[in-house]
This record gives structure tokens, C-alpha cells and sequence, in this order.
């Protein structure tokens, strides 16, 4: 998984599974919820490239499958 390290690096870190839910995973270990995750790396990236953070989604505690249920109401 393509991370990004507080100087505005790319670090790929190794990941483990603990679920594959389809369109989406969880993770049983390899990041923390502080790390700034890549979401859709281009090929040629490399550990130790420079990168230019721009904004995003607002920073927050990841979901889980059991959070992530639909209300009715």
C-alpha cells in the first residue's frame, strides 16, 4: 500500500487482509490511522518519490464493515 510520509515521500508499506468485502477491505494489519494512504497510485511511483500532497477527503477514523450498516427510518 503507497503511504505518504510526513516530509512528502511515498513509503510502501506491506498490508495483511483480514476481509475482502467486495468493492472494499479491512485490514488486519500494516497501517495506522494516521497514515495518509494513496488511494489511487500511478504506475512508476516509487518508494522515496517526492510528492505534492493537494487537499482531500477530510481526515478521519476509518470505517468498519460493522459501522457501515444502513438505516431506515
Amino acid at each position: 500500500m503507497a503511504t505518504v510520509t510526513p516530509d512528502d515521500r511515498i513509503l510502501f508499506k506491506t498490508v495483511t487482509i483480514a476481509r475482502d468485502l467486495g468493492r472494499e477491505i479491512e485490514l488486519a494489519s500494516g497501517v495506522t490511522a494516521d497514515d495518509r494512504i494513496v488511494t489511487a497510485p500511478p504506475d512508476g511511483l516509487a518508494d522515496g518519490d517526492q510528492v505534492r500532497v493537494t487537499a482531500g477527503p477530510k481526515a478521519g477514523k476509518p470505517a468498519t464493515a460493522s459501522e457501515k450498516q444502513d438505516v431506515k427510518g
